[in-house]
């Protein structure tokens, strides 16, 4: 491991991070840590690490006010700035499944310094469309996409019925907004176009969503990515972590055998629309890459399994 990849310890299976720049003085990333079947640790919750600082360990946050913490398994976040009078609080949004994958929510904390306040929850014993959630989106008025996937076992009868899940703000209820996926894993709206990976199609898809509706419920393809993951937005750029030999993946997550991790980026302004890789590791440094995200001159790379994020340069990814 040389200096330009670092390995920032964390938590056991960091599955997504996401940017918090609400403080300029201390932009962090927050991570969502839960211990998988090939995980060596017990030290699940949510970490922040602090991207200003010279430290390569994350520390784990202190959460307050829910009642179920013992059984909280974090999986996709999303981080929703305070942003004037509508939201006066910083959230974090967690996917959490609990009681042996029996109970799946998507809870809501107020994020304030080191701590996370418990505020509000969505479960599927309330909202049964939250059946199997993977990777959510909020926007900065609170509305909610979340990606619904086939369970990983009924994979193999190939059935679409993996779906892209939608809560308006102030509503409890979801709806079905996008239908006939298989895994559909990263979302995000930008503007008024909705993205969405899916990791069994091998595709990345792009919707237009105006008015809390699907103007047309076709997607455009937008270029094919083998086992896509969760998707940032840097700039206007897209960036997406996959796994280029999906095969893989399931030996490294439940036998610990290397699995290739990549990144690709896909530029929004590019009239060529193409997906590019930026990064590409054979297992050497990193397998089962899930989430990319780049600050400054660094690029961050989390997996799911063990107990740490990589930290690339960016020059690095130029030779």
């Amino acid at each position: 491991m040389t200096n330009n990849y670092q390995k920032i310890t964390t938590g056991y299976g960091p599955e997504d991070i996401a940017l918090d720049d609400s403080n300029p003085q201390r932009p962090r990333l927050l991570i969502s840590c839960t211990t998988y079947k090939g995980s060596k640790g017990i030290d699940g919750g949510i970490w922040q690490y602090d991207l200003k600082g010279d430290s390569l360990k994350a520390t784990q946050m202190t959460i307050n006010g829910y009642k179920d913490l013992a059984e909280m398994r974090p999986h996709g976040i999303s981080f929703r700035k305070a942003f004037g009078k509508d939201n006066l609080k910083n959230l974090l949004y967690v996917i959490s499944h609990e009681q042996n994958k029996k109970i799946h929510k998507i809870i809501v904390f107020e994020v304030d310094g080191d701590e996370l306040h418990y505020q509000d929850e969505y479960n599927n014993m309330e909202e049964p469309l939250i059946q199997n959630p993977n990777d959510l989106f909020v926007t900065s008025k609170g509305d909610i996409f979340y990606s619904n996937p086939v369970e990983f076992g009924k994979l193999i009868w190939r059935k679409k019925i993996g779906y892209v899940g939608y809560i308006k703000n102030g509503q409890k209820q979801a709806e079905v907004l996008v239908r006939n996926l298989l895994f559909p894993n990263g979302v995000i709206l930008i503007d008024n176009e909705l993205y969405v990976s899916d990791t069994s199609l091998k595709k990345l898809f792009k919707y237009h969503f105006e008015e809390g509706r699907l103007v047309d419920a076709t997607p455009e393809e937008m270029g094919k990515i083998k086992g896509g993951d969760n998707i940032s937005l840097y700039e206007n750029t897209l960036l997406i972590a996959n796994h280029p030999k999906p095969s893989r993946f399931p030996l490294y997550v439940y036998f610990g055998s290397k699995s290739p991790s990549s990144v690709y980026q896909f530029k929004l302004k590019d009239p060529n629309n193409q997906l590019e890789q930026i990064f590409y590791d054979k297992g050497k440094n990193i397998s089962g890459s899930s989430t990319a995200i780049i600050y400054e001159d660094h690029l961050y790379v989390s997996q799911v399994v063990q107990n740490f994020i990589l930290k690339v340069k960016l020059e690095e990814l130029r030779k």
